[in-house]
C-alpha cells in the first residue's frame, strides 16, 4: 500500500476493501493514522476494528476489548456482525468465547473477516493464537473444531484441522505419526492453492527432517517454499521464512547466515515492536545466546512474558522460558536459571509438550541434567526423566547448537584481562586507573578494546560475555 497521508474517508474504504483479507502489514504501515482518528470520528464499524487489530499487534488487549465492545453501541444494522468477526481478533478468548462468536457467524449470509489461521507463522497450532491453551480439545474434538474451522475458513477447515493436528503429534513427541500425516496432506494443499496451511504443513515436515538429521534435505525444502512463497507474493511468509532459515542455519553451524540475518532482516524490538513479529523475537533470543549478548537477550525476553501470558500463549511463554534457563547457565546465573525452567517444566507437564524441551539439545541437556541433580525432589520426575531422554538424541545430531563460534578467537591482553576483573568488582573508571597505576585515559583505551573484541556496547554486556567465556578466573 502506498505510503501517504490518508483522509478518514480513504481509510474507511480501505478497511472495507481489506475486510475480506486482512494485511497485517498493509495496517501497520498507516497505524499511526488509525490511531490518530478522534474518538468522535471513528466509524465503529470501519475504523474501530483496524483499531482493535492494531491494539492487537502492539500487545494492548485490554484497550482492545474495550474498543471491539464499543462496536455494540454503533446503530449500524451490520454493527454486531461486525462485533463477532472482530472478538475473533482479540487472542485472549475461552474456548466457550470462541465457538460463541463462530456460531453467531454461522447462519449469517455475509463473508466473514479473511483473518489468517497461522497470521504467517511457521504453525496453525500456535499461530495467530495458541490451540494447545484448550488441551486436548484439537485432539479428541475433531467435529467440534472443524465445525468452528468452517464458519471461518470454508472448504479449507478440514486440511487445516490436519496439519494442526500432525503438528500437535509431532509437540507430544509422535514423530513418525506426524510425518505420516503431514506427507500424505502436502500434496493435497498444493493441489488447493491454500498456501498459508502448504506453509505451516511444509515447516513441520522440515523441523521433523532437521530433528532426524536431515538438514540437507530441510535446506532444500526452504529453497522450494521460498520459490512458493515469493510466487504469491506473501510477504509475511517470506520474512518468517526467513527467520526460519536462520534457526536451521544455528543447528547447522552456518553463523554467516545468523549474522546476516541480524542485520538485515532480524525485527528490531527498539524501533518498531510488535506481536507479529514474535517467531522472529524467539529466533533472535537464540542469536543473543549464540553471540553471548543475554542482557539484550533478556531485555526482550521481560518485554515478551507479560504479553504472552496475557495473551493465553503458554506454548510461546513455555519456549520463553526454556530459552531463560539455557541463557542463564551460560551466564553463570544458577538460581534464576532454575527458576525458569522450573516453570518451563510445569507448563509443559500440563499441555504435554515435549519437543519444545527436545529440540533444544545440548544446552538444555546441559541444563537439565543441573537441574535435576540440584533439585532431587522437584515434581514431575518421570516427565523430566522423558525430556532428558529425547533431548539428549537432539544433543547428539548437534554438539555444537547455540554453542558460540566466537570463544576460541578472543584474546585480551594482560590488562585488559586485569581491567575486565576490576570492573567485575564494581571499581569505577577512575578506582581502576588509581589501582593499575594509569591514567584514566588508558583505563578508556582499554575499556574500548574489550568492547570490540567481545562485540558488545556496556559494561554490563562484556561482563556477561565474559562469564560465558570463562575469562574472569
Amino acid at each position: 500500500m502506498e505510503k501517504r497521508q490518508y483522509s478518514i474517508e480513504e481509510l474507511e474504504n480501505f478497511s472495507l476493501e481489506a475486510y475480506k483479507s486482512v494485511s497485517f502489514q498493509d495496517f501497520w504501515d498507516i497505524k499511526d493514522q488509525y490511531m490518530a482518528i478522534p474518538k468522535e470520528q471513528a466509524s465503529p464499524t470501519r475504523i474501530v476494528p483496524v483499531q482493535v487489530l492494531i491494539n492487537v499487534m502492539q500487545g494492548r488487549l485490554d484497550e482492545a476489548k474495550e474498543l471491539a465492545e464499543s462496536i455494540l453501541k454503533s446503530d449500524d444494522p451490520h454493527a454486531e456482525f461486525i462485533y463477532h468477526n472482530v472478538c475473533l481478533i482479540i487472542p485472549t478468548l475461552t474456548l466457550e468465547e470462541l465457538e460463541s462468536h463462530t456460531n453467531a457467524l454461522a447462519n449469517v449470509d455475509e463473508e466473514v473477516l479473511g483473518l489468517t489461521f497461522s497470521a504467517g507463522h511457521p504453525s496453525l497450532l500456535n499461530g495467530y493464537r495458541d490451540f494447545t491453551y484448550f488441551g486436548d480439545f484439537l485432539y479428541n474434538q475433531k467435529e467440534r473444531f472443524i465445525k468452528m474451522l468452517t464458519v471461518l475458513y470454508g472448504n479449507a477447515a478440514e486440511n487445516m484441522y490436519n496439519v494442526g493436528k500432525a503438528e500437535f503429534l509431532y509437540q507430544t513427541n509422535q514423530c513418525l505419526k506426524a510425518m505420516a500425516r503431514i506427507t500424505k496432506q502436502i500434496p493435497l494443499l498444493e493441489k488447493s492453492g491454500d498456501i498459508r496451511t502448504l506453509f505451516a504443513a511444509s515447516c513441520l515436515q522440515m523441523q521433523i527432517l532437521v530433528m532426524n538429521g536431515e538438514l540437507s534435505s530441510a535446506v532444500q525444502m526452504v529453497k522450494q517454499i521460498r520459490s512458493q512463497v515469493k510466487d504469491r507474493a506473501n510477504a509475511e511468509l517470506l520474512y518468517n521464512l526467513d527467520a526460519l532459515e536462520t534457526k536451521i542455519a544455528i543447528y547447522e553451524g552456518h553463523y554467516d547466515i545468523v549474522t546476516k540475518w541480524l542485520e538485515n532482516k532480524a525485527p528490531n524490538e527498539y524501533l518498531d515492536f510488535k506481536m507479529h513479529d514474535l517467531y522472529g523475537y524467539m529466533v533472535k533470543i537464540r542469536c543473543y545466546i549464540l553471540t553471548g549478548r543475554f542482557i539484550a537477550g533478556m531485555g526482550l525476553i521481560s518485554r515478551l512474558s507479560p504479553l504472552l501470558q496475557k495473551g493465553l500463549r503458554p506454548m510461546d511463554y513455555c519456549e520463553l522460558q526454556i530459552l531463560t534457563a539455557i541463557g542463564g547457565y551460560k551466564a553463570d546465573l544458577k538460581k534464576e536459571c532454575f527458576e525458569a525452567l522450573a516453570q518451563a517444566l510445569e507448563i509443559g507437564y500440563k499441555y504435554k509438550y515435549y519437543r519444545l524441551f527436545a529440540d533444544e539439545g545440548e544446552p538444555l541437556l546441559k541444563v537439565l541434567n543441573a537441574y535435576r541433580k540440584a533439585k532431587p525432589n522437584a515434581p514431575h520426575k518421570e516427565y523430566i526423566k522423558e525430556i532428558i531422554e529425547i533431548t539428549r538424541t537432539t544433543a547428539l545430531l548437534y554438539p555444537n547448537y547455540l554453542l558460540e563460534p566466537f570463544s576460541k578467537k578472543i584474546e585480551l591482553t594482560i590488562h585488559e584481562l586485569d581491567i575486565l576483573k576490576l570492573l567485575s568488582h564494581g571499581l569505577s573508571y577512575e578506582e581502576i586507573a588509581g589501582q593499575s597505576n594509569i591514567s584514566i585515559n588508558t583505563v578508556r583505551y582499554h575499556i574500548k578494546k574489550i568492547y570490540e573484541k567481545l562485540d558488545v556496547n556496556s559494561s554490563s554486556e562484556a561482563l556477561s560475555r565474559a562469564r560465558t567465556l570463562d575469562l574472569l578466573k
